[in-house]
């Protein structure tokens, strides 16, 4: 992704993999077994990275994965407790909530501090901080306990429901969502302290709840339920579940509208796509009881844990010659042995690939194709790809125009959208002057083919903004037919 800043030189290649004898993609489990030290249930998982991550369950039990190998580490609890949920990270501090109204905490990982016990002991089945000082669980017979004082004291709050409530989820801004029994949905617009009913449309116990915004919601319980609501829980619909079993639903995660994560009993794994959910294929038979979407990390029956071995991708191909969407070219990981076709929008769906993995994009009908660098993936981001067919003689000078987007504390460059001015000039005397001028199209391509073999300036032009570099003075040798010069919008 980060290839994108460098100056790209394209060379002739004859198409050494071409589409007849390509090799047969084998299925391959993309979950990696880890060893969490246990055979309790583990109940709950969260996290603030990859490199920490904690699980909760019967028992007590407290695992805490800090990104070395396969191992978690046991963190000290201090009660045989059963705990249900788990919520939280190193730097902010760690909450773990269970049964008879047990609370326990942890900062940095390491300190444990045991907090009062709420003054209403039900068993407690959901956490969820807003600030350090701003925390709330949520528990049997509708039982909702918040703290403004980062857990030293609780008050109980009136939920107005006497249902079990097994999950919450909330904003920084305030705005919580809890789900529970015989489809039992509340919601708070002032940090926990009011709630009001909603109606699910669903008499199923649901067991989680996790959004994409105070709008955006989902819900999963029994029976394989998955309801959906667009107006921040005012209304819900259900949402088809592929899986025929209809296994019970235990916990909901994701990271973005297309990459959500539900999991249930008999190993079932559920993915969410944007637009329809997928069985996840895989030979887990164990119950699934929860799952956190950072690289995905999942929990369940007799201390079993999984982290997904890959990292989703998806792209946009272009024609580079003509800034067109390239439809049906094939998107191919060598490591992984995954491919994509792309749509005629030039779009592909993602891809679960491997570190390091080598992409090639390539196309039957074209002699040339664009080998890309090894690829350090990190999450699913939007990398957008070319491939450069023949341009039929002449000059090309053709690139692209980015963007810098940060994700999960790393830096990686976009493709701009159309529209975006981009001028070009040669200098017959002293001074350069206007020869032609073009825009960009989807994912921010532009070019200019069919040129003369003489010097050339390309300069991007978009109000309000500057690019680095400013501009490039363009000098190719009749040997080197293809040359990308981007440029990342500052």
């Amino acid at each position: 992704m980060n290839n994108r800043a460098k100056k790209i030189f394209i060379t002739t290649l004859t198409l050494v993999l071409p589409l007849f004898i390509l090799p047969e993609v084998q299925a391959q489990s993309p979950w990696i077994e880890m060893n969490s030290t246990t055979k309790e249930d583990l109940l709950g998982v969260t996290g603030g990275s990859p490199t920490d991550v904690f699980a909760a369950g019967k028992n007590g039990t407290v695992r805490h994965y800090k990104g070395v190998g396969l191992d978690w580490q046991p963190l000290a609890s201090e009660t045989n407790v059963d705990l249900n949920a788990v919520w939280g990270d190193s730097d902010k501090g760690v909450f773990a909530v269970g049964n008879s109204g047990t609370i326990r905490y942890w900062y940095k990982g390491i300190h444990l501090t045991i907090k009062k016990e709420n003054q209403a002991p039900a068993d407690l089945y959901g956490v969820w901080s807003i600030s350090t000082q701003i925390v709330l669980a949520v528990g049997g017979n509708g039982t909702v306990i918040r703290s403004e004082d980062g857990g030293k004291t609780w008050k109980p709050q009136n939920s107005k429901t006497t249902e079990n409530l097994n999950g919450i989820w909330g904003t920084s801004e305030g705005f919580l969502f809890a789900a529970g029994n015989t489809g039992a949905v509340i919601r708070t617009e002032d940090r926990g302290t009011n709630w009001t009913p909603l109606q699910s449309k669903t008499t199923e116990n649901l067991n989680a709840v996790w959004g994409l915004s105070k709008h955006e919601l989902f819900a999963v319980g029994d029976n394989g339920t998955i309801i959906y609501s667009q107006n921040g829980g005012s209304t819900w619909n259900p949402m088809l579940n592929p899986d025929t079993k209809k296994d019970k639903l235990n916990g909901i995660w994701g990271s973005a509208k297309n990459n959500i994560f539900a999991v249930g009993d008999n190993g079932t794994i559920l993915r969410y796509n944007g637009t329809e959910w997928t069985v996840m294929q895989s030979k887990i038979k164990e119950n699934l009881n929860a799952v956190w979407v950072n690289h995905v990390f999942i929990v369940g029956q007799n201390g079993f844990t999984v982290k997904l071995g890959g990292y989703w991708m998806d792209g946009y191909v272009s024609n580079l010659a003509s800034c067109s969407p390239l439809g049906g070219a094939t998107v191919y990981g060598h490591t992984s042995q995954k491919e994509e076709t792309t749509q005629s929008n030039g779009y592909y769906e993602p891809m679960l690939l491997t570190r390091n993995e080598m992409l090639q994009f390539y196309k039957s009908t074209y002699q040339n194709e664009y080998i890309a660098p090894p690829l350090l993936l990190d999450e699913m981001i939007t990398n957008h790809t070319y491939l450069i067919p023949n341009s039929g003689g002449g000059v090309l000078i053709a690139g692209v125009l980015t963007k810098q987007i940060q994700y999960k504390g790393n830096t990686y460059l976009e493709g701009l959208g159309a529209g975006i001015t981009v001028n070009l000039y040669v200098k017959p005397g002293c001074e350069w002057t206007l020869t032609d001028s073009t825009t960009t199209a989807n994912g921010g391509c532009y070019s200019f083919p069919g040129l003369d073999w003489v010097q050339y300036k390309v300069e991007p032009s978009q109000t309000g903004y500057t690019f680095s570099p400013g501009y490039y003075i363009v000098s190719i040798p009749q040997e080197t037919p293809y040359e990308s010069f981007d440029f990342i919008r500052q």
